[in-house]
């Protein structure tokens, strides 16, 4: 289960863990534990990408760049609240959503835009596997 909303820092995660064990007199039985882990807020870290994205491209500029955080099958949202337009949601509402952004556009974006996107946004990842473990080392020093 996922708990958090777009002020709060960090969320939490709680993860429900069952084993089976075997007693002394060797019958089988389930042990459940609950655990919770803490992690930065998904839609102030995507916010961040998105800014990272306006100030090094002029993608912003072209089309709009919407702040989607997409959790995958096995998560349960619980009292996650984000407001517009911002966007919290599970892996199979993905295209629904898009679909109902992109109704809202009456610009059609050639192809060709797409893949200078695309190619704009590859270009300027952290390919390097060195530089991105420090990147992403020094992150987790900065917001742990």
């Amino acid at each position: 289960m996922i708990f958090g909303n777009e002020q709060h820092l960090n969320w939490t995660q709680t993860v429900k863990h069952v084993n089976q064990k075997k007693g002394k007199n060797g019958k089988k039985y389930f042990k459940t534990n609950i655990t919770k882990h803490s992690f930065y807020n998904p839609v102030k870290q995507n916010r961040t990408h998105i800014n990272k994205i306006k100030n090094l491209t002029d993608i912003p500029k072209r089309i709009p760049v919407v702040n989607i955080v997409v959790f995958g099958k096995r998560a349960k949202l619980k009292n996650v609240s984000v407001d517009a337009p911002n966007f919290a949601i599970h892996y199979w509402e993905i295209k629904k959503l898009i679909n109902k952004l992109e109704s809202g556009y009456t610009e059609i974006m050639h192809l060709n835009d797409q893949i200078e996107f695309v190619d704009t946004l590859f270009d300027i990842n952290i390919k390097d596997k060195k530089r991105r473990k420090k990147h992403v080392k020094e992150l987790k020093k900065k917001y742990s």
